[in-house]
């Protein structure tokens, strides 16, 4: 791959590179409690790592990598020390890049491992492959790991799209003079602002419907009521302020005392680990983990931390913890206004993201 052709990449598929290229350095990934602090007494021995179809394999013995080319078996032997002094300068321009970036020194390296592109597909949650020693059966599988990164803005668990739209109907018509005023307000917090106005008309807003199916049937995968409860959450993220999972959840509860909190509770951080493990939006979810491996998380003071499968209970605390409903562009999804649909009645539509905090 020539500097010419190099594409810009942005801050998270830039940080891919980073773990992928940390794994294969530092030969072992530690284990992090719920607060992403790292566990010294527990990690995960690195064997080799993948990109498409070749294998790099740490060889101790040689102090290097071993690149083997599956098409033609070709192997390449790199020292080690050529990753290990890239990995720095890479951090350091991951931390200073703006939006799409290149990094052009990065490049030979590039080049000896035969990687030419960043990029997985936006249905995948396997963004690095990894072959690890497991010290529980004394195994050595191959698992796929998702990658989270803390290098720049906050990353997003749920990115928004036209398939995360919740519709909520209005419980009494209102005039068209105050869906004009409604639909009016321009303030910076308009959306709290337009829900609390269509409150004080004497409605409330009362969840239809998700926008996309496949999306509703990931979410009844969870439990066959959790469209409803998911929407009723997010409606309910806008009264609470920053908008953190186990606050909403709390505000949520507190208001609806009939309402048990540990189940609600449960059902979401399931959802947040299916998030995180295999479920996108706009594909159709079987139930299974993708990132069978669990999940990696590249830190701002440039460690690198996992939360391994095994250790579902701190991925579930870390996710639950570490997250709040995020309001997307109301301009891209054609949001923020009291429509009419094909039975005559109003409604109001809201679309959900979910980002770490």
């Amino acid at each position: 791959m020539s500097q010419k052709s190099m594409p810009k990449y942005n801050k998270g598929e830039w940080s891919e590179l980073y773990a992928f290229l940390f794994a294969l350095d530092k030969g072992k990934i530690h284990g992090a409690d719920e607060n992403m602090n790292s566990l010294s007494n527990i990690y995960y021995n690195i064997i080799s790592t993948f990109n498409k179809n070749t294998e790099y394999e740490r060889k101790n013995s040689i102090n290097g990598i071993n690149v083997s080319f599956s098409q033609n078996n070709i192997i390449r032997t790199l020292p080690l020390n050529d990753i290990t002094k890239e990995l720095s300068p890479l951090f350091q321009h991951i931390q200073s890049g703006k939006s799409q970036f290149e990094i052009p020194s990065i490049m030979p390296l590039l080049n000896q491992l035969n990687i030419t592109t960043l990029k997985a597909g936006s249905n995948s949650k396997g963004d690095l492959k990894i072959k690890i020693h497991d010290t529980f059966t004394g195994s050595e599988p191959t698992l796929n790991f998702s990658v989270k990164s803390y290098i720049g803005s906050n990353a997003t668990l749920l990115n928004s799209s036209s398939a995360t739209t919740f519709r909520y109907l209005l419980s009494n018509t209102l005039s068209a003079q105050n869906v004009d005023k409604i639909n009016a307000i321009a303030t910076r917090s308009k959306m709290i602002d337009k829900i609390k106005a269509i409150q004080q008309c004497g409605a409330t807003l009362n969840y239809k419907s998700v926008s996309s199916e496949i999306f509703n049937y990931n979410l009844q995968m969870i439990d066959f009521s959790f469209p409803n409860i998911l929407a009723n959450l997010y409606l309910e993220s806008y009264f609470v302020k920053g908008k953190k999972i186990p606050d909403v959840i709390n505000s949520f509860v507190n208001k609806n005392t009939n309402i048990d909190k540990e189940l609600i509770e449960y059902k979401v951080r399931q959802f947040l680990i299916a998030c995180a493990l295999g479920m996108v939006p706009q594909t159709r979810w079987t139930g299974l983990d993708e990132a069978t491996g669990g999940y990696i998380v590249v830190k701002d003071n440039s460690d690198v931390l996992c939360y391994h499968i095994y250790n579902r209970n701190k991925l579930s605390d870390y996710l639950f913890n570490h997250t709040s409903f995020d309001t997307p562009s109301t301009s891209r999804y054609n949001l923020g206004n009291i429509q009419i649909d094909d039975t005559n009645q109003q409604y109001f539509d809201l679309n959900i993201q979910i980002r770490f905090f």
